[in-house]
């Protein structure tokens, strides 16, 4: 499916996985007063959705795009036969939960304990090394 630059995409198009082929989508949340919390950025070939093939439920997260996108889903029945057949590829979607569950502890270690220049600095080194990551692929 194509989105324009600045949609919210629907978190769970009917239990699908969600895999950004083209363009950059920002994943965030929001406060009741519409305050808005990146936690991380997606680039094609990386994927959302996945924390629901372990556990079936809504995190209150939103995918906004950040320019022309399109994003491909995989319905989890598909994906589950698939797995069952390889079931190496587990390790793909394990370590696309762990980089995200890091950079939210990395987050939250930044507003709980360092001065705002820590926190800029931290900023900058989680993206500088997000950016390596999704370049060495």
């Amino acid at each position: 499916k194509h989105y324009k630059k600045n949609e919210h995409i629907d978190y769970f198009p009917g239990g699908k996985l969600s895999i950004v082929t083209e363009g950059k989508v920002k994943v965030c949340i929001y406060t009741k007063n519409g305050l808005e919390k990146i936690l991380f950025f997606l680039i094609p070939g990386e994927i959302y959705g996945e924390e629901s093939l372990f556990q079936h439920s809504h995190i209150g997260i939103t995918p906004v795009t950040l320019e022309d996108t399109s994003i491909s889903f995989i319905d989890y029945e598909t994906l589950y036969n698939y797995l069952n057949d390889n079931p190496k590829n587990y390790e793909y979607f394990l370590q696309s939960i762990l980089r995200k569950y890091q950079i939210s502890l990395f987050q939250m270690g930044d507003l709980l304990k360092r001065s705002p220049r820590a926190q800029i600095c931290s900023a900058l080194c989680r993206i500088v090394a997000q950016t390596i990551n999704n370049y060495s692929k």
